[in-house]
């Protein structure tokens, strides 16, 4: 027996963070899933096929059920390709999308590839020569800490847990500080704390199966740290929301963390009065979407917070496991249902599939001073430099919009994307004052604006919208993007 636990979270092989086996393989692009033919409830689906004649009962199954959501959970039982699972249930599964099978032994036909026996404790690993340096994490939080005041953590390293790295999931404690630590190999969560005033600075996480930094109470710092390879691994995570930093607390201040290779989201925070300032977040989004970079989301409650001279680079998108798996939906800032008195200013995106900024059914947002380059890289009918995206639950008004640049690098890209609720102009033309901008798209100015589906020059726009008297297009026209 190599370990004491009933699971095991997180397995290393020659210092790579390497999941445990699944079928089928993902060895590319839209591969590694099942398609969903037909569900039944919330506990059943058929498969389209690719099952074979292997009874997968009592193996574990991961279900792709919305695009930024996954849920684990155990096969009881399988006639043919309709099979009956257990799981948390948070949705429901949904026809086209898909699955795979894990926590099998059956599944292991890859270099590195392994499962743990929760009866025995014992870890098989698929190798085609002797393994060398293979770790099992067996300790389930690393640090934990019980409703304790002014506690300072310094110049640790915590490597290689079940679950968390630190892990302060007691309410009441005040002024924790984590700071100057290496916290690597989590099998969970890097830093957790529920603590008021807690202090999260100048450490390093990574590998971290869900998350890289956790904090849900008021007037936290989470600065100057370093969080790498998050989430990267499908079916390792937990069910939920999974960011490199992950904030719930009012007043807090996130600033100069550099964020890279994030499974979903970068930052995510909902709280008022929240500084998220000169962040570096880059290549986001490999294994969920329909994310952000920056993200805040919640009905009012990001009020009075700040989003400021961040640089958020390659947001890929996940199509995989997902209907329509040549869609991506990944932006670079993300204002995402019912964000209101929000201020995005000074930020720089580019490469991000969808949208360098996203206002999706907001209100009194402020949008000034940013640049967004080469956005929209996978086609969706809704992209561009910025999207303005009116809903039937929210419409969006008091949009402020000055001072921004927004370029759009191909001939299929826009700078700007805006539809009102159900494709109405009147509504569309409700959503906020802009002017002295740069729509550009030097390939074909003509269509650097899509409007309720219909594409506009700067001239056009400024007709059909009232909008925009002194802003401009590129000023100059290029025949190769190249």
């Amino acid at each position: 027996a190599v370990s004491t636990l009933p699971t095991a979270g997180m397995v290393s092989v020659n210092g790579v963070n390497t999941a445990m086996g699944r079928y089928p393989n993902s060895t590319g692009p839209n591969t590694g899933y099942i398609t969903i033919a037909s569900h039944s409830g919330s506990f059943s689906i058929t498969a389209t096929g690719g099952l074979g004649s292997t009874n997968w009962t009592g193996a574990g199954i991961v279900i792709r059920k919305q695009r930024w959501a996954m849920e684990s959970g155990t096969i009881t039982s399988q006639s043919g390709n309709t099979l009956n699972f257990q799981d948390p249930n948070v949705d429901d599964p949904q026809d086209g999308f898909g699955f795979f099978i894990q926590n099998d032994p059956r599944t292991l036909d890859v270099n590195g590839e392994w499962y743990y026996n929760p009866s025995t404790h014992k870890l098989r690993i698929y190798s085609t020569s002797s393994p060398s340096n293979v770790q099992i994490a067996t300790i389930e939080n690393l640090v934990s800490i019980d409703v304790k005041s002014y506690v300072v953590f310094d110049n640790l390293a915590i490597k290689g847990s079940n679950s968390a790295g630190i892990n302060c999931l007691e309410y009441g404690g005040n002024n924790l500080t984590i700071q100057n630590c290496d916290v690597s190999f989590a099998g969970q969560q890097g830093i957790v704390s529920l603590e008021n005033n807690s202090t999260i600075q100048n450490n390093t996480v990574n590998y971290a199966n869900s998350l890289g930094i956790y904090t849900s109470q008021p007037n936290c710092l989470i600065q100057n740290n370093t969080i790498k390879n998050i989430n990267m691994l499908e079916g390792m995570g937990a069910n939920v929301v999974s960011p490199g930093i992950q904030n719930y607390g009012a007043n807090s201040v996130i600033k100069n963390n550099v964020l890279d290779s994030l499974g979903y989201m970068g930052i995510s925070f909902s709280g008022l009065n929240v500084s998220v300032k000169n962040n570096f977040v880059s290549n986001i989004c490999f294994i969920k979407d329909d994310g952000g970079g920056i993200c805040m989301g919640g009905r009012s409650l990001g009020e009075g917070s700040v989003i400021d001279g961040n640089i958020v680079l390659n947001a890929i998108g996940a199509p995989q496991g997902s209907v329509g798996n040549a869609f991506t939906d990944a932006s670079g800032i993300m204002i995402d249902g019912y964000g209101t008195g929000i201020t995005v200013i000074n930020n720089t995106t580019a490469n991000c599939a969808n949208s360098g900024i996203k206002l999706l059914e907001d209100q009194r947002i402020i949008v000034n001073n940013n640049t967004c380059y080469n956005n929209g890289l996978n086609y969706s009918w809704a992209t561009g430099g910025i999207q303005l995206l009116s809903g039937s639950d929210l419409a969006i008004r008091n949009i402020t919009m000055q001072g921004n640049i927004f370029v759009a690098r191909t001939a299929s890209q826009v700078a700007l994307f805006a539809y009102g609720a159900s494709g109405s102009t009147a509504d569309l033309l409700q959503c906020g004052t802009f002017d002295k901008n740069y729509y550009a798209k030097p390939i074909d100015q003509s269509t650097a604006i899509l409007a309720n589906s219909n594409p506009y020059s700067i001239a056009g726009w400024q007709s059909y919208s009232g909008q925009d008297a002194h802003s401009l297009g590129s000023p100059k026209a290029i025949t190769d993007t190249n």
